[in-house]
């Protein structure tokens, strides 16, 4: 063999050989793991249409191959009592939705987010800081935000245009001025139209929650976290918001208060508001879309919540998130789906189908601008920096202590400041 021959035959022997390494090196070893298992995880939730995770759930899938995301939509009514029996069974779900208000019961059942994933710093930073106020507890992440509702005003066009008045109330005495505008009453004393839905308990949706707001905005401190103590009923100072609160509120259903205009005989809220026998009412921004299903003729405006001190504004804050259960056997799959939904990419897909305010502020000015948003949600959405809310050690049993506080004062049984250290006694006795 010549040299020259053997030459070439030296130089394809290498060049084969660096071929290989090559595929090697840029091949898996078999013994390593991807970050996740492959699974499937199931999601429960109330409200959402599934519809609205359709493309978010492509899209993780086709980022991570081998997991499989489910999810499961429950009635308002037997959403929880599921939940909760699902959970208990270890027949539940991986990934839930959880209220705002529900992390006094649902703590201890849930898994934090690990640490890899993302940290309480970066989550501060990207959402909301109700939403860090209400989830981020002892440096531990327990859900992630779909969205941050507020409390707004919806009112009347047509009454409001009659009656001429051109603007809706952006303080609470203005609200007092066109509730007195507003109401009419027959011969009788009967109310023949009510200027606010305001001032009872059980035929008011959301009436602890207005309560709970006008006590925030007046001042009121209203729970201890680290005492267990509700304090809604303490001073402040040389003043006692929560009593101004109280008296404030169950003031629109006292006959004999200039401001009369609702009682425990009128119709339900929302029934009264559809029907244009109410001119004003205080609701969240799910009911823009019931409220043109269900009374499609009704000509009606959304405005921002009345406020205390315009220049401190506070707005009571309702929503839902998604965590992880304690008895899932893929946490780390299921809060890998939470921080890939939690992106603005896909959030920004989850917010045009649900047609909801984002959690995340750097959406805020995208959202606003966004032509698939309803106009209607405008006010809502630019609430969210001001949202607020207060740690509920049990959220039914407050609301039902609120509403019984509302009806005690109504009926005569208690005196505002009796009404007041009462609940806030029984408040107080869940957290203990």
């Amino acid at each position: 063999m010549s040299r020259r021959n053997l030459l070439f035959i030296i130089i394809g022997v290498i060049a084969v050989l660096f071929i290989v390494l090559i595929i090697l090196g840029t091949r898996k070893p078999a013994t390593q793991k991807l970050a996740y298992q492959p699974a499937n995880l199931t999601i429960w939730g109330a409200y959402d249409d599934p519809s609205y995770y359709d493309q978010i759930i492509t899209d993780f899938q086709r980022t991570y191959p081998g997991i499989t995301v489910t999810y499961r939509t429950f009635s308002s009514s037997t959403y929880q009592s599921s939940l909760i029996n699902g959970l208990a069974s270890g027949s539940g779900p991986d990934i839930f939705m959880i209220n705002n208000t529900w992390m006094g019961s649902y703590q201890d059942k849930i898994a934090t987010a690990p640490a890899s994933l993302i940290s309480p710093a970066v989550y501060s930073s990207t959402f909301d800081n109700v939403a860090t106020k209400d989830f981020v507890l002892s440096n531990a992440i327990y859900a992630v935000p779909l969205y941050v509702d507020t409390m707004a005003l919806y009112y009347n066009t047509d009454l409001f245009n009659s009656a001429g008045i051109a603007q809706p109330p952006a303080t609470w005495s203005q609200f007092n001025q066109d509730v007195q505008t507003l109401t009419k009453l027959d011969q009788y004393g009967n109310i023949t139209q009510a200027g606010g839905a305001i001032g009872t308990s059980q035929n008011i949706n959301r009436s602890t929650d207005i309560l709970s707001l006008l006590m925030m905005q007046s001042g009121a401190k209203m729970y201890d976290r680290t005492n267990k103590d509700a304090t809604f009923d303490q001073a402040v100072g040389s003043s006692t918001p929560g009593q101004q609160a109280l008296t404030y509120y169950t003031n629109f259903a006292n006959s004999a208060n200039q401001d009369y205009t609702w009682n425990s005989r009128m119709p339900y809220s929302v029934d009264a508001f559809e029907q244009g026998k109410v001119a004003m009412m205080f609701n969240y921004s799910f009911m823009i879309s019931q409220l043109k299903t269900q009374a499609p003729y009704l000509h009606f405006a959304v405005a921002p919540m009345p406020q205390l001190d315009t220049s401190n504004k506070k707005n009571i804050a309702n929503y839902w998130a998604l965590t992880v259960a304690k008895t899932s056997p893929h946490p780390y799959d299921a809060w890998m789906f939470l921080t890939f939904l939690g992106s603005n990419k896909e959030m920004e897909k989850y917010l045009q189908a649900a047609q909801v305010p984002t959690p995340i502020p750097a959406l805020y000015n995208w959202q606003l601008s966004d032509k698939s948003t309803d106009p209607l949600l405008d006010p809502f959405i630019q609430q969210t920096l001001t949202a607020d809310d207060w740690y509920e050690p049990d959220a039914n049993a407050v609301e039902q202590i609120f509403a019984n506080m509302i009806d005690q004062v109504n009926l005569g049984q208690k005196t505002v400041s009796d009404a007041l250290s009462n609940a806030a006694t029984l408040v107080t006795n869940l957290g203990k």
